[in-house]
């Protein structure tokens, strides 16, 4: 694996040894929730029984992440414990990784020096932070594994390389690069970048020519236009040519533009986000490396300028895949980790007892970035737990309401309802806001009530807190009517089929429906005496122009006595209702919205439909 360093007995006991450590330490992990984590299983189980991705199950993700989720659950089940397995292994791999890369710094630099084992120690320790979510099993963690070992192998040659070793080295780093986007697309970022400085720079290592280094340089577009090549030619032989396109390169391109905050405001984020505090404490890795590459880029400078190169295209990479979330910022972990490694693997070779307290220092402050973060840790995963503990306990529910052979669904994103209750999902399309929002949104919508229509489930689990319009609110309304009070809490709303109501305990049906005043502003408050009567469902209704691009948010607030509330942004769109479930006797309904955009002057319609 690393020339000039010990035997392979030698470096596969290192590599045990940091298997056994992640192992260990990411034993805290186990089982806890995410939000993508249960759609992987789902979506993968589906793909077990039989049901192609993106014609029946959808996410709007490459389909690197099914493929090795459906892998993972087919060898160790669909329960916990092929997300631990898988994360023990991806993690153990990119902490090997960043050593592999550091002992491909500078030549001399043995796999058990201070500098390889620090880079390894520090991704173990980085890779354990919730607030950028490492502590999961997700798209970066491979995206992140696949650049690591790219990276290394593009930084210098192997000694006595020869001409067919230097070309699979490259096709190597491409195979990854192509692979790493097979995940998510901006890694290509990093291939062409990391290639184009490859390309402009030179060491005394590495005297290829001009003409070699095109031609390396060729080698990494070549594997990758293959890899895609064959990837969307798969999709085309088996009938899903269009949806795949579709899904990755239309909604890919409309998802990147969704954050209008873009790069600055994302650095921005990453600069004040309290999620993101372990990384911001790490940000003295980042000093420490800029400062070794003053004082040390004379004695490696196409390496340091390959990490340059690498650091500020991982902030490209987050800014791009949209809407902000904590995880993307993972991306951003390598190169931290890799700057002060690689100073260390300068400064060993000079002095070791230098070197041996700079690591020293440098390891107690990822612990304390890490231990002592201002992001409440502890909270954040309290705050999931409890909100699996509701959806499995909804889940159970099912269990018990459903036949083995019945299906439910999930209005919302709460996918680890679905394995609680041990019952299929009705349908393939698990994420409310893709019938919503996004090129494929009418495409989606129509897919769900094709699957609902013909699974009909006999209950639907609403999550009250999310958008829910236009017409599938309308087909709901339709079809289902909510159960009695006691299966509903100030989260989610238990529907069941209207022609199964002698089976399950439905609320009265007959219904009265009264229109409220109809308001006009871009500010509006509204109070309704209800009186303790049982409401069904609020229905609003807004009169606006049809939007051009993205639809204009709307802030609702709805207060139902003092239990349950709503607090919704939604975009206006003309004729359209938004329906919100309440299913309990209220006393008195407050209403406020607000617009959030440049809209003035909006019309608003309520309606309201109640026992009579």
């Amino acid at each position: 694996m690393v020339e000039n360093s010990f035997s392979r007995h030698t470096q596969l006991l290192f590599g045990l040894a940091i298997f056994v450590i992640c192992l260990l330490l990411r034993a805290v992990t186990f089982g806890i929730p995410h939000i993508d984590v249960p759609m992987y299983r789902v979506i993968s189980d589906q793909m077990l029984q039989g049901h192609d991705l993106y014609a029946y199950s959808w996410d709007n993700k490459p389909p690197g992440i099914y493929v090795v989720f459906a892998l993972f659950n087919w060898l160790f089940g669909p329960g916990p414990l092929a997300p631990y397995i898988l994360s023990v292994l991806g993690h153990t791999l990119c902490a090997i990784g960043c050593a592999f890369a550091v002992c491909r710094f500078r030549k001399g630099t043995t796999l058990f020096s201070t500098a390889p084992i620090f880079a390894a120690l520090a991704w173990l320790i980085m890779s354990l932070d919730s607030g950028h979510a490492s502590n999961q099993v997700n798209n970066e963690l491979f995206m992140n594994l696949c650049r690591i070992w790219a990276f290394g192998l593009i930084l210098r040659p192997f000694a006595n390389e020869s001409a067919r070793g230097r070309v699979l080295r490259f096709a190597y780093a491409g195979s990854l690069f192509v692979i790493a986007t097979f995940f998510k697309q901006v890694v290509i970022l990093s291939a062409i970048f990391l290639a184009l400085a490859h390309l402009a720079t030179c060491s005394e290592e590495d005297e290829a020519s001009v003409k070699q280094r095109l031609i390396d340089f060729a080698i990494i577009g070549i594997v990758g236009a293959l890899g895609w090549a064959l990837l969307l030619g798969y999709f085309a032989l088996t009938n899903r040519g269009a949806i795949a396109w579709q899904t990755i390169v239309t909604f890919g391109l409309w998802f990147s533009k969704s954050y209008k905050a873009g790069l600055t405001g994302k650095l921005l984020l990453l600069l004040s986000w309290p999620k993101l505090r372990a990384i911001q404490g790490t940000f003295i890795f980042v000093l420490v490396a800029f400062i070794g590459f003053m004082l040390t880029s004379r004695k490696a400078l196409r390496q340091w300028i390959l990490w340059l190169v690498f650091f500020l295209t991982a902030f490209l990479e987050t800014a791009l895949p949209g809407t902000a979330a904590g995880g993307h910022f993972q991306l951003t972990i390598p190169p931290i980790v890799l700057g002060p490694s690689f100073l260390l693997a300068i400064l060993q070779i000079s002095s070791k007892k230098r070197a041996s307290l700079l690591a020293f220092t440098l390891i107690i402050a990822a612990i304390l970035s890490v231990a002592y973060s201002n992001y409440d840790q502890e909270g954040d995963s309290q705050f999931y737990r409890q909100m699996v503990a509701r959806r499995h306990r909804f889940g159970k529910l099912a269990r018990k309401l459903l036949q083995p052979n019945e299906s439910v669904y999930n209005w919302g994103w709460d996918t680890d309802i679905y394995p609680a209750a041990q019952r299929k999902a009705a349908s393939g399309v698990l994420f409310s806001q893709h019938t919503l929002y996004g090129p494929l949104a009418e495409m989606m919508e129509n897919r769900l009530l094709g699957h609902l229509t013909k699974n009909e489930p006999p209950i639907i689990i609403v999550n009250r807190h999310l958008e829910l319009s236009g017409n599938i609110a309308n087909w709901f309304n339709d079809n289902y009517s909510p159960m009695a009070a006691a299966h509903h809490d100030n989260v989610f709303v238990v529907l069941a089929r209207k022609n199964m109501r002698r089976r399950f305990d439905v609320a009265n049906i007959h219904l009265e429906e009264l229109s409220l005043p109809t308001l006009v502003s871009d500010k509006l408050a509204f109070t309704y005496e209800n009186k303790g009567k049982f409401v069904h469902s609020l229905w609003i209704n807004f009169n606006v122009a049809e939007p051009e691009g993205l639809p204009e948010p709307m802030q609702i607030s709805i207060s139902c006595d003092k239990d349950l509330n709503f607090n919704q942004t939604v975009g206006l769109r003309p004729n359209r209702p938004y329906c919100f479930w309440v299913a309990q006797k209220v006393d008195k309904i407050k209403i406020k919205a607000s617009s959030l955009g440049e809209v003035r002057n909006i019309k608003c319609h309520l309606r309201l439909l109640r026992e009579d």
